[in-house]
């Protein structure tokens, strides 16, 4: 099952063709529709919701984009600009109330009102429940559990409240607070964004109609490392910080995202689809050199380095679903840090040493931190919208994120401990993929 975030958005993104099912409905001059996540037969649990990312276009122009589900318009989006455009991406929205499988067909209208021929894409609905995670104090419980833990000290450890020890995150030199990278609809198209971290200067990096997804700012402060559908399949591409000098660095016939830099910005790990499956793969940072790390027949994704190079941390559903690991950066001794009924995914590693998390484990995806060897989760948010794709800032003192809480995808940050949580981005359209750099 592959089931790595609750809204399966961009994870994905295979080619339209081997994720789409088309129901041909005739008629010239039509315009052409695209469903470029999730992949076809996904499953979900009932009540999970989907999001069913498209790509629309036609010669004259797009004006509406909808998607029907067992004979009914569950959701729609018109075109931005009142006469059309002559191409649309966007996200729409979907929630199963009962076990099955369910077509989910998309169709979309030009200015004359000619509807495209439709997609379809097959959702599998399971029932399925959410098992509660409840952490109780032991007899060796601190008794001082509300003193601030001093510089080194580790996280909880298993069985302590979660409350009882903040993260701490000491470090020797300040770094400078960087910049944020992400990737937003705002202008009708997925594309990447650059801002300052408080949420202010606002400038747009790219300008393509392809999607522009996942940037990963690099350990210099002077590249982002991103994926893009530019040259017709999902590739890795690098640019400057201010967009200019995008140079592609994979060429597969395959699908290649979400780039992880190394700390010391000389390799990028990857996700790649080029041996049948998704692995995490490592390269050098021009492209070249590229090596598979995991060769496993089940999911791997999602890799994210040790402070000092040496680890990579990442989500796999080897042990039947989504678990947190941790390997060599050569590929050697994986071992397992997380072990929930639950899908854990999108580890993130600080700089001062804990790996933060996302985890469904009380119901809905919410974000945790714990130790490198995995003890002492502790849950950071509690909010009944899905708090999902953290990122550390490098100095390893606050945390930012993606959350639904406010209505839809927005940016925010919060420091280690949870605490102080603020919304950076406020927008009609959706703003996440967050990425904090130095710079």
């Amino acid at each position: 099952m592959l089931n790595h975030r609750r809204r399966l958005l961009v994870v994905v993104l295979l080619a339209a063709t081997t994720l789409a099912c088309s129901i041909t409905m005739g008629g010239p001059s039509k315009p052409t529709a695209e469903i470029l996540s999730p992949p076809n037969g996904t499953e979900v649990a009932r009540g999970e919701q989907v999001e069913v990312e498209y790509r629309a276009s036609d010669a004259v122009a797009v004006v509406r984009v909808e998607l029907e589900v067992g004979g009914e318009i569950v959701d729609s989006q018109n075109s931005p600009v009142a006469e059309g455009q002559p191409s649309m991406t966007g996200i729409l929205r979907w929630t199963p109330t009962t076990p099955g499988t369910h077509a989910l067909i998309l169709h979309a209208y030009n200015r004359d009102r000619v509807v495209s021929d439709a997609v379809a894409v097959n959702i599998i609905a399971t029932e399925g429940s959410r098992p509660e995670l409840r952490l109780t104090p032991t007899a060796t419980q601190p008794t001082a559990a509300s003193t601030s833990p001093g510089p080194g000290d580790a996280l909880p450890s298993p069985g302590e409240e979660e409350t009882a020890t903040p993260v701490s995150q000491p470090i020797a030199t300040p770094i400078p607070e960087g910049r944020i990278a992400f990737a937003s609809l705002r202008d009708a198209n997925n594309e990447i964004y650059i801002m300052n971290t408080d949420g202010s200067g606002v400038t747009r990096l790219t300008d393509n109609p392809a999607i522009d997804h996942a940037p990963a700012g690099a350990p210099d402060g002077i590249r982002i490392a991103f994926m893009s559908t530019r040259d017709g399949n999902l590739e890795i591409y690098v640019m400057n910080a201010d967009g200019s000098g995008v140079t592609r660095l994979t060429n597969n016939q395959v699908e290649d995202w979400y780039p992880a830099w190394s700390p010391d910005g000389g390799s990028i790990a990857l996700v790649s689809f080029q041996d049948g499956n998704n692995e995490i793969y490592v390269m050098q940072a021009d492209g070249s050199g590229q090596i598979n790390l995991t060769n496993n027949p089940a999911w791997d994704s999602y890799p994210s380095w040790s402070p000092d190079g040496t680890r990579i941390a990442f989500a796999s559903a080897r042990d039947g679903n989504n678990e947190i690991y941790v390997m060599s950066a050569d590929g050697s001794g994986v071992t397992r840090l997380t072990n929930d009924p639950a899908n854990d995914q999108q580890p993130a590693w600080s700089l001062g040493g804990p790996i933060v998390f996302v985890s469904s484990r009380d119901g809905n995806e919410e974000i945790y931190v714990m130790n490198a060897d995995g003890s002492g989760v502790t849950r950071l948010t509690d909010n009944p919208a899905p708090d999902i794709e953290p990122c550390w800032s490098p100095d390893g003192k606050r945390i930012v994120f993606t959350s639904y809480r406010d209505g839809n995808e927005e940016i925010y940050v919060m420091n280690a401990d949870g605490s102080g949580v603020t919304r950076l981005t406020n927008n009609p359209a959706d703003d996440w993929a967050p990425s904090w750099f130095p710079g």
